[in-house]
């Protein structure tokens, strides 16, 4: 943390040029509509095409999924690196 250059009163990020304080009016807008989406994102996740998550499958999947997928994987011993 380090004191904003500009006003000297605030404490900044080191990764920023100033605090929130002293940024330009269209910057504040800017990251004030980024922190509004990320919070609606949160609070109404969306899937890929737009669609809600929490909405059930039509229909039953037709396997279980007891089996793994393909060969277990085996880690090479030293000899075979």
């Amino acid at each position: 943390m380090e004191i904003c250059p500009l006003c000297r009163r605030k404490y900044k990020a080191s990764k920023y040029e100033t605090c929130f304080d002293c940024l330009p009016e269209e910057k504040k807008k800017k990251v004030l509509e980024k922190q509004k989406e990320k919070k609606n994102n949160l609070e109404n996740p969306q899937g890929l095409f737009g669609e809600p998550f929490d909405e059930p499958f039509d229909e039953p999947f037709d396997e279980p999924f007891d089996e793994p997928f393909g060969e277990p994987f085996n880690e090479p011993s030293a000899k075979e690196r």
